[in-house]
């Protein structure tokens, strides 16, 4: 498994690219999107692709010290190794927090906040809690905002394994 260097676009009917696929999972949604798009399914073997719709044991095993695979600059892949640091909503919390920090530090206008202390650039998460860990924190901030709803997610669950939980009242977090 070898990325190639130079394009690995094929032409269209019309003289314009067109992108080379590839998938390892049995989804015919992934598979009939790429074909309405007019893309053509590539080559593993040969290297000759273009977007690679993997599952996370696939790019773990590309990306292996073994292997010593590396994309080609038209290649991408749908995950990469230790992915789940931005899609899993508790790590990318914590990175997100970590970034600012490391922007006041570093003095960025990026990091400028409001004459309420929040930040001007970079408020866009709502306010997060880590469960078990910050119940204390969040039960502070549930009591100043009793009307308030919140979204409850076990972490580190896939989502076809998580129920979400909309409560109202600290009694019901006692089922989460």
């Amino acid at each position: 498994m070898a990325g190639v260097s130079g394009s690995s676009l094929s032409s269209g009917s019309g003289g314009s690219p067109r992108v080379k696929w590839l998938t390892d999972l049995d989804k015919s949604a992934i598979v009939s999107n790429f074909e309405k798009r007019g893309w053509v399914k590539g080559s593993l073997e040969d290297g000759d692709w273009n977007f690679y719709f993997c599952s996370v044991y696939t790019a773990r095993s590309m990306f292996s010290v073994d292997s010593g695979f590396r994309l080609a600059d038209d290649q991408m892949i749908s995950h990469f190794p230790t992915h789940y640091r931005l899609t899993r909503k508790d790590c990318m919390v914590k990175n997100i927090r970590r970034y600012r920090k490391d922007l006041e530090r570093d003095g960025s206008p990026l990091a400028e906040r409001d004459e309420r202390g929040r930040f001007i650039h970079l408020d866009f998460i709502p306010v997060t809690f880590m469960l078990p860990a910050d119940y204390n924190i969040f039960v502070e901030e549930f009591r100043r905002h009793p009307s308030s709803t919140w979204i409850m997610k076990p972490a580190g669950k896939g989502a076809e394994f998580f129920k979400l939980y909309l409560c109202g009242s600290l009694l019901y977090r006692k089922g989460f």
